[in-house]
This record gives C-alpha cells, sequence and structure tokens, in this order.
C-alpha cells in the first residue's frame, strides 16, 4: 500500500473476522496514508464508489 498507494483499499483473506477489517483501517490511517480503507461488517456487504 505504501508502494502502490491506491486511492481505495478492501482488505481481503480474513476469513469471518470483521474486526480484522476495521483493524486495518486504523493500521493505515496511523501510517499516514490517504488510501481509503473499507471496513467490511458481513458477507455480501455492497460498496458504492463516487468519483
Amino acid at each position: 500500500i505504501e508502494v502502490l498507494r491506491p486511492r481505495y483499499f478492501f482488505p481481503m483473506h480474513f476469513g469471518y473476522d470483521y474486526q480484522t477489517t476495521e483493524r486495518f483501517k486504523q493500521q493505515i490511517a496511523n501510517l499516514g496514508l490517504s488510501a481509503q480503507v473499507f471496513v467490511i461488517q458481513e458477507q455480501g456487504q455492497t460498496f458504492t464508489l463516487n468519483d
């Protein structure tokens, strides 16, 4: 993430431990990176990106 600097980031491969995505979002914020990390709360959740 530090090298690619994506605008949006969706954490994946965390099984059903959805709290992992919230922790990941906090870690990215603590690093001062500007990627918008989406918090996943349930299977099948959808997201809309507006540019």
